[in-house]
């Protein structure tokens, strides 16, 4: 069994931690593991200068 990466997904400047967490969240329910590229968020909403940017992979058979 092996880890294959699947997309790379960007979340925009100025998306809420609200919609950051819950389609993170729904991607790690779903199975996939999540490498985050830059700080994990901890404002409400993602700062204008630091978009948030994520790799995702999925465990293969």
């Amino acid at each position: 069994m092996g880890t294959r990466f699947i997309a790379a997904l960007r979340f925009d400047a100025g998306v809420s931690f609200e919609e950051y967490s819950r389609v993170t969240s729904m991607l790690i329910e779903l199975g996939y593991r999540l490498e985050i590229l830059n700080d994990e968020p901890t404002e409400t909403v993602l700062p204008k200068w630091n978009a948030q940017q994520i790799k995702l992979f999925l465990d293969t058979k």
